[in-house]
This record gives structure tokens, sequence and C-alpha cells, in this order.
């Protein structure tokens, strides 16, 4: 209320000044303020938040009624009347800043769905591609590289699938996890396994493709541990 009754009193003072013809001394009378007031509401000098509240054709109709009535009765508008009005106009306004936000949101949501949409495009493009690749390749272990980053790109278009579908519901809904308990044994076992090294397979053998395989076993046990790590934090913050 404390918003809405100076820029609401700003509005009713120019209308029945402009309107109406009433002179402002009898304007201050009407609405309980100093001629001074009504002088600076006109000048915009005080409460120019005035002109954004008659941009609602819905809240200027309401304002403009209650001065056609002040108008035709010329005595004092009482307190009641003042917050009667003044509560219409909030609620009209604040129905009017949540259809904005929505629709900000909305607009929002469809500028990450396009980007989304357009990753996906490139992700499956190059799965195809590197299946083709895949396909032609006579060594085993040169095939499985590549069939290695197919797979790699069909798993990342997945993911975006699931983030578009997530989106396009809207649903907001708290993915489920397992407990800090058992997030945090799997750590423990992901760990040991890194105990297992391969740098001395990688020094016996000299073939660089199967060194390059070997990478992206160790690249995958490191995002394992990220992967755990997060949730476990994730899963303590719910938690709490």
């Amino acid at each position: 209320m404390e918003k809405i009754l100076p820029p609401l009193r700003a509005v009713m003072a120019r209308i029945l000044v402009e309107q109406y013809g009433i002179r402002r001394r009898e304007v201050a009378e009407i609405l309980g303020i100093s001629p001074q007031a009504v002088t600076q509401y006109l000048q915009g000098v005080r409460a120019p938040e005035a002109l954004k509240m008659t941009r609602n054709k819905q809240v200027l109709g309401i304002i403009e009624d209650g001065c056609r009535k002040l108008a035709s009765r010329r005595r004092p508008l009482m307190q009641s009347e003042l917050l009667d009005l003044a509560f219409q106009v909030s609620s009209i306004l604040g129905k009017a800043e949540v259809a904005e936000e929505f629709s900000q949101g909305v607009e929002a949501r469809e500028v990450l769905l396009e980007l989304l949409r357009a990753r996906l495009q490139e992700e499956q493009k190059a799965a195809e591609l590197f299946m083709g690749l895949a396909v032609k390749m006579r060594n085993d272990l040169t095939r499985l590289l590549f069939r290695q980053i197919a797979t790699d790109s069909i798993r990342h278009a997945d993911i975006i699938t699931a983030i578009i579908s997530e989106l396009e519901r809207g649903d907001n809904i708290q993915p489920d996890l397992p407990s800090v308990r058992e997030l945090e044994k799997l750590m423990q076992e992901e760990q040991a396994a890194h105990e297992k090294e391969l740098q001395e397979v990688r020094e016996r053998l000299s073939n660089e493709v199967i060194s390059l395989l070997l990478d992206s076993i160790d690249a995958d046990e490191a995002k394992h541990d990220m992967l755990l790590s997060k949730l476990i934090e994730i899963a303590k913050r719910r938690k709490k």
C-alpha cells in the first residue's frame, strides 16, 4: 500500500484537474493532501511512477471511474474508499507482474530449448560420422576407438534429449538420489579400481592406438570421480 498510494493519488489529482477542471486547492481537499502535493503530482516531481500505472488500461479505468464519482459529489475521499481503490489497483498490477514474469520465463525456456535442440542435432551427426568411420576401419583397435567416440556422442544425445523432455514438461522435479552412505561407498569402489594402474601396460606396449584407448579409460575414471563427488555434495545439502 505504501508504494501504491502516492502514484494512485497522483493519477487521481491529474484526472480531477485536467478532465474535470477542478481547482488544485479543491482537489487537495478531496484527496486529503496539501495543494503543494497536488502541484508536485501534476508536475511529475512527486510519484513519477504514476505514469507506469496509467499504462494499464484496466487500472486506469478503475481510477477514472473513482474520479468520476468524486467529481460529481465534490466531497473528501474517505480513507476506506482510498484503501479499497488501492487494493483493486494493487491486485491488478500484481497479476500483470506475475504474467510478465511468466512470459519472460517461457521465452527464456524456449531459448534454452532451441540451443539444446541445435546441440542434439550436432551430437547425432557426430555419432553417425564416427560410426561410419568405425565401420570402414579394418583394425579392431582403431574401429573400437571410433566406436567409442560415436558411443559418447550417442550418450550425449541421450542426456540432452532427457533435459529437453524435462524442460518441456516444466515439472521442476527434483531427481532422486542414493543416500550419502551409498554414494560414498561407490566412491570407495571407484578409487579402489584406480589403484590398479594402467601405466605399466603403457610402458610395456608401444602401440599408440592402445595408449589412446587407455587414456580414454583414465579420462572416464576422472569423470566418474567428479560426478560422484558432486552427487555426494548435493545429497549432503538435501539432507540438511
